[in-house]
């Protein structure tokens, strides 16, 4: 199984996995840092109005500004999709 996801190293399997138009041989996990879910807390607590140190938006780290900054296009990227998406459906 791991040598089809890619997992140690390419798939066998041509275009094996295709997330949002990029294509790769190599399982999606291995290709991420191992940070993720720590970057996706962080960026709940943003949205809730809280900031990982005391201070404005200047007193944050450059990295969880790069962070947030990269998550919160792709929020808006998939929202943007799917209200396009929901606009284009047509009534069955």
């Amino acid at each position: 199984m791991k040598i089809e996801r890619g997992c140690e190293k390419d798939s066998p399997i041509p275009n094996k996995w295709q997330i949002g138009g990029v294509v790769s041989q190599r399982c999606p996990k291995k290709q991420t840092d191992s940070n993720i879910g720590v970057y996706f807390t962080a960026y709940n607590f943003y949205k809730n109005g809280f900031l990982p140190n005391p201070g404005g938006w200047l007193n944050q780290t450059a990295k969880f500004i790069e962070v947030i900054s990269l998550i919160d296009r792709e929020v808006s990227a998939l929202t943007s999709k799917s209200m396009e998406d929901l606009k284009n459906r047509r009534p069955s």
